[in-house]
């Protein structure tokens, strides 16, 4: 499950945003305790964006897949692809990469580029979610 609040002011005190977010951990745990059999897992709520990542390994075999170079998807600008390859296993897939974040240098100059920043942690977008497809 996935729950995503937009345009909520938190609480600019680090301990009154915590409190704020632990009480809505308790009333999601409390909630879903009355209305299901069982306890749900791991909760987590953070006050930032967040994105998913998956494991490098192959997911048949946890070997080390070959992965060709990604190409830009012609119709899909923000997506990119390449072939998997786990020659432990012979599992072959389609890897997809999507445009999550850009990191843009701090200093804006191209001098001094040793500390880049993310433009969605820092604010400047908004990232798009979309529900993967069944």
């Amino acid at each position: 499950m996935t729950i995503t609040v937009e345009g909520l002011d938190l609480p600019e005190d680090d301990e009154e945003r915590d409190e704020l977010l632990n009480d809505i951990t308790r009333l999601i745990r409390q909630k879903t305790r009355e209305d299901g059999e069982s306890e749900p897992g791991k909760i987590t709520i953070t006050d930032c964006y967040q994105y998913a990542t998956l494991p490098p390994e192959c997911p048949r075999c946890g070997g080390e897949p070959h992965r060709a170079d990604p190409t830009i998807h012609p119709d899909k600008p923000r997506e990119a692809q390449s072939k998997l390859d786990c020659r432990k296993c012979g599992y072959t897939a389609s890897a997809i990469y999507k445009l999550v974040d850009i990191e843009k240098n701090k200093y804006l100059s191209e001098i001094r580029a040793e500390r880049y920043i993310s433009i969605v942690a820092d604010g400047e977008v908004i990232p798009e979610y979309q529900s993967y497809e069944r």
